[in-house]
C-alpha cells in the first residue's frame, strides 16, 4: 500500500514501512504490522491510523504502533475491510460483503449500514466523506449517498422495503412520506 498524510508519503511492504518527507526516507520497524495487509492510512483528529484488511486498526504516534481499540473489533476481525476514510470525528470502513461501519474518534460504533438498512449493495469498494461529513460510497453496482448528519436515517421497518422516497409533508405534527410504493406515516 502507499498513501499520504500531511506532507508525508507512506509506502508499506510485507514487513517494513517507509515514510518519505521531502528528500528524507525513514524506515520504520513495525513488528505489530508485519505480514498484515494495510489497506489505508487515514488521519482522524490528531491520530494517524493504519487500517488493515482483517487484523484491526493501529494508531501511529511518535514512532510507535498501538492498537486502536473499537467496540466492533470482534466483528471486524471476521470480515474483510476494503476501504476507509476519516474526518476529525468519524472513521468510515467499507467492507467486502458486510456493508459499512462508521466509528467515532473514541472507537465507539456510530452506525452500521448494509442492504437491510438501505444500501444498494454490501460490497463497498470506495468511501469518501464530503465537506458536510456525509458519505459517498462506491459499490459493486453504483454509488450510494449516506447522510450521516440528518435526523432521519432510514425509511424501513424490519427488512421490508417501502420504495423510493419522492415526497414528504408535515401536517398537524405528523410526517407523511410518499414513495413509489405508497404513502406512509
Amino acid at each position: 500500500y502507499s498513501g499520504s498524510f500531511g506532507n508525508t508519503i507512506c509506502v508499506t511492504t510485507q514487513d517494513k514501512i517507509y515514510f518519505i518527507n521531502h528528500d528524507e526516507i525513514k524506515e520504520i520497524e513495525s513488528p505489530e504490522l508485519s505480514h498484515k495487509i494495510i489497506i489505508k492510512i487515514v488521519c482522524m483528529d490528531d491520530k494517524v491510523l493504519f487500517i488493515t484488511a482483517s487484523n484491526g486498526i493501529y494508531e501511529y504516534r511518535k514512532g510507535v504502533f498501538t492498537p486502536f481499540k473499537t467496540n466492533v473489533d470482534d466483528q471486524l476481525s471476521k470480515i474483510q475491510t476494503f476501504t476507509a476514510d476519516a474526518t476529525d470525528k468519524y472513521l468510515a470502513l467499507g467492507t467486502i460483503s458486510n456493508g459499512l461501519f462508521v466509528i467515532d474518534k473514541t472507537g465507539k460504533l456510530y452506525t452500521r449500514m448494509d442492504m437491510k438498512s438501505g444500501l444498494s449493495n454490501n460490497t463497498i469498494l470506495t468511501v469518501k466523506f464530503d465537506k458536510a461529513e456525509n458519505l459517498w460510497l462506491g459499490l459493486d453496482n453504483g454509488l450510494d449517498y449516506v447522510a450521516l448528519n440528518y435526523p432521519i436515517s432510514e425509511l424501513y421497518r424490519k427488512a421490508t422495503f417501502y420504495g423510493k422516497g419522492t415526497a414528504s409533508c408535515l401536517k398537524d405534527g405528523i410526517l407523511y412520506l410518499g414513495t413509489n410504493e405508497g404513502v406512509f406515516y
